[in-house]
């Protein structure tokens, strides 16, 4: 068995240095330039999420200076020791070093997780660290009884909750395990669980102080956006969350994965297996929320992907019972190749270099979601050439009208400069000082071809005269992918603009 943690840790070492090979050549995604501009004016939390990823981010820019790399950084290191917390965890079940290899292996070849959580910088990438800490930490308590280790899950779920809101899923997700465990079923009586809770929220009320002083911004726009607001019934909302999670999870993966969630609730609930039932739960209370409401709301694919870590970790004891009974062990290796090369496939055509001659999987323009991370840095050249050109002559700003663009902005003109961002609805920016000291100055506005917008036909009472430049186009591997729109905007007038609201 010794074997397997060696293997456990080639995998560590290579996974973690092919990461960090390619985190200073991708450009930002749209979120990540979003979270970026967040770490440039931090706060409690933010209107969108709590505010750990803005924490991580300006760390190590702070550390690195303003580049892709720094950006990204500390997503290498989160995911580095969620793969060390999901093997410990997998050992402590099953003590298996077997079993815990596999499920590693499986977490680092997994699309939602290699690239959204270790490669870019999201909420989500704090979160999975707190989450499987916050697990491990749990299970010693059942399987040890150890109850001081109740107040130091209570920290990690803190930080967990001060990452995403997601995190309130570990609660729910451990009292039902305790309902369910004739052995643990006494902690629901005992002092130590609730102490932790309120650890937990005591971290949180960064958040929620935010909040209060904010009007419920941002509980109000996560319950309309995600957990509440208009419900409408509509199969077809399922139908695309369950159509994009097996894209994120890989479809052969993603049934697999569900036919072990199925067999640890067969084995934890009537063969009262705790170890099973610990998994079970934490799997089935987040992924039946968000199934549920996917009836009623969209739901992003990557929401409940928490609940796969440990499906996995029962998929990769199966798949160890299977090669010791050698039944249906050629199947599975037949399998884990077809997986291997489907999504070594994807992932090498997502992440490839924009000056390379071809794509593996060549995908329309239009649906291709990496070319989000082309383009950037020419358009910021454009928006700096210009604007040193224009305030020359007058106090020159820039705006746009989406904040992923805003957050480009920032990025890709290297910070140098404040970004506004002007429209209709209530976001982030709203939160921040907007650009009344340029009343009377000039501006610059962008968009692109997914976000575009005419500012002759939005802006045109704010200023005397707006004029186009040139559409800027970005091409990757020799194909057309995007356009950018730049606009010179003359004497500005902030009045017009609050009839927008």
């Amino acid at each position: 068995m010794e074997r397997y943690k060696k293997l456990f840790f080639i995998l560590l070492i290579v996974a973690t240095l092919l990461r960090l090979s390619v985190i200073g050549k991708i450009g930002l995604g749209d979120d990540e330039a979003h979270y970026f501009a967040w770490s440039q004016y931090l706060g409690l939390s933010y209107f969108d999420h709590p505010p750990m990823a803005a924490y991580l981010i300006a760390l190590f820019t702070k550390i690195g200076g303003i580049n892709e790399f720094s950006v990204r950084i500390g997503s290498v290191i989160f995911f580095f020791f969620v793969s060390i917390f999901v093997f410990l965890l997998a050992k402590e079940i099953f003590n298996d070093n077997r079993v815990a290899f596999f499920s590693a292996l499986l977490l680092n070849l997994t699309p939602v997780f290699t690239v959204l959580e270790a490669i870019l910088i999201l909420p989500d990438t704090p979160l999975g660290l707190s989450w499987v800490i916050t697990m491990y930490l749990l299970y010693r308590i059942m399987k040890e009884g150890r109850a001081s280790f109740w107040y130091m899950a209570g920290c990690v779920a803190g930080l967990g909750l001060l990452s995403k809101y997601n995190a309130f899923f570990l609660f729910p997700s451990v009292f039902l395990f305790l309902l369910l465990s004739k052995k643990n079923r006494f902690w629901l009586t005992r002092k130590e669980p609730y102490i932790s809770l309120f650890i937990a929220l005591l971290i949180f009320s960064p958040v929620i102080i935010w909040n209060i002083k904010n009007g419920w911004a941002s509980f109000g726009f996560q319950l309309s956006r995600g957990y509440g607001g208009t419900f409408e019934f509509s199969p077809k909302w399922f139908a695309a969350g369950l159509a994009g999670q097996m894209g994120y999870i890989s479809p052969l993966l993603f049934f697999a994965s569900l036919y072990a969630i199925a067999i640890g609730g067969y084995r934890g609930i009537v063969k009262r297996d705790d170890r099973y039932l610990f998994l079970f739960s934490f799997s089935v209370v987040i992924l039946l929320f968000f199934a549920g409401l996917s009836f009623f709301k969209k739901v992003l694919p990557h929401w409940p992907t928490l609940g796969f870590v440990t499906a996995f970790i029962i998929l990769a004891q199966l798949t160890s019972e299977s090669f010791k009974k050698k039944t249906g062990s050629s199947r599975i290796r037949l399998f884990a190749a077809t997986y291997l090369v489907l999504v070594t496939a994807v992932l090498f055509s997502a992440l490839m270099p924009a000056q390379a001659l071809f794509k593996i999987i060549p995908l329309p323009a239009e649906v291709d979601g990496t070319n989000e991370l082309y383009g950037w840095p020419k358009a910021g050249e454009r928006i700096l050439e210009i604007y040193s050109k224009m305030s020359q002559h007058n106090k020159t700003f820039i705006f746009t009208h989406r904040p992923v663009l805003a957050g480009h902005i920032a990025f890709y003109t290297g910070a140098r400069l404040r970004i506004y961002c002007l429209n209709e609805y209530i976001d982030q920016y709203d939160f921040w000082p907007g650009p009344d000291d340029f009343l009377g100055g000039d501006a610059i506005f962008l968009a692109d071809n997914r976000y575009n917008k005419d500012p002759h036909e939005v802006y045109k009472g704010m200023f005397s005269s707006i004029e186009a430049e040139p559409p800027l186009k970005i091409y990757r591997n020799g194909e057309h992918i995007r356009t950018f729109y730049i606009y010179k905007c003359y004497n500005y007038n902030t009045s017009n603009f609050k009839s927008m609201r």
